[in-house]
Parts: C-alpha cells; structure tokens; sequence
C-alpha cells in the first residue's frame, strides 16, 4: 500500500474507511511497521515510499594467484547480488603479496566490478603499497549513486602490473540503499 496524503478536515461525517486509510494505513507505511528483519535499515524508493535494505557480506578465504595485468575475477569471487534503490556502498578487503617480476610503482590492485560502472576500477582500488616481503592487508570503498534501480551484482575483481601477485582472505560488503 502506499501513502495516503492526510484529510483536511471540513464540516462533516467522517467515516471508517476515511479514518482507516489515514490512520492506520498510513501507520503502516511508517519504518516500524514494515520491519522485518533484524539489524537492517530503510532507504527511500521514491516519493513516501521506503524499503527496508540489509548490508551483506561475503568472503573467500581461498588464496588466488593472479597474473593478468587486467582486471579478472576469481572462480570464488567474491560476489554479491543486491536489491536497491540508485545507489549502493561496496567495501572491500584483501591480503595480497606480489611476487617477482612486479612493477614496484603499482604492483597489485584489487576492486569491485559492477555492471555499468567499469570505467573507475583503477580509480577506487586497492592497491599494494610495493614491497616485495611484505604481506599487506588493504581495503577500499566506493559509493556508487546514479545506477538503475533494481538488482546489481558487485564482484571483486584483481590484476597486478606485471608478474604476479597472490590475493588472500578476501572480503566484500554491500551495504545497499
């Protein structure tokens, strides 16, 4: 149901239906009503209406080796399909160590790929500060607004400058609005 712009009140006969469809409908369109789920929020969908969204994450533990200097995914992703209303916050995570052969000026990268949104890869990355002994724990987010409502899905994505690189306990959260 959807809102019911309140009466302006005249002289007259209010009836039941006219105090039902303000009141009580209208108390049902409100957040606390349409709570389901635990630890979730609302966002607007449109002019007096709101859905309630939930952030999800997902992680794969897995290490990967990748030695593509473009992005790619991996067979376990991880991936995250969402619900939402033109905009969505993703939060991403990894452990990445570069091996041999790397350029040490931007060795490593990890970001998301959503659909429609592929020209920012590089630009909201995570990327691996360039020193070969090291084991770094990176992150990175973006918040991206202007999109279609509905359903995308983000998945993280990797590639490393030349040689390779390996990606370890990677994390993904949506948080969609």
């Amino acid at each position: 149901m959807a809102w019911v712009a309140p009466y302006t009140f005249v002289a007259g006969v209010l009836t039941a239906d006219d105090l039902n469809a303000m009141l009580r409908d209208n108390m049902n369109e409100t957040a606390p009503a349409k709570a389901r789920q635990r630890n979730s929020y609302f966002s607007s969908t449109g002019a007096n209406a709101l859905a309630e969204r939930r952030m999800i994450q997902k992680s794969a533990n897995g290490q990967i080796n990748i030695s593509s200097s473009s992005y790619v995914t991996a067979a376990d992703g991880p991936s995250l399909t969402v619900q939402h209303s033109g905009s969505l916050l993703a939060m991403w995570s990894c452990r990445m160590f570069v091996s041999s052969g790397v350029d040490r000026n931007n060795p490593a990268s990890c970001s998301v790929s959503l659909a429609g949104q592929q020209s920012g890869l590089d630009r909201w990355a995570a990327r691996h500060p360039g020193d070969r002994a090291d084991i770094n724990r990176v992150s990175s987010y973006n918040l991206f607004t202007g999109l279609p409502p509905g359903e995308s899905t983000v998945t993280l994505v990797y590639r490393v400058s030349s040689g390779s690189a390996n990606f370890a306990q990677r994390q993904l959260i949506v948080m969609p609005f």
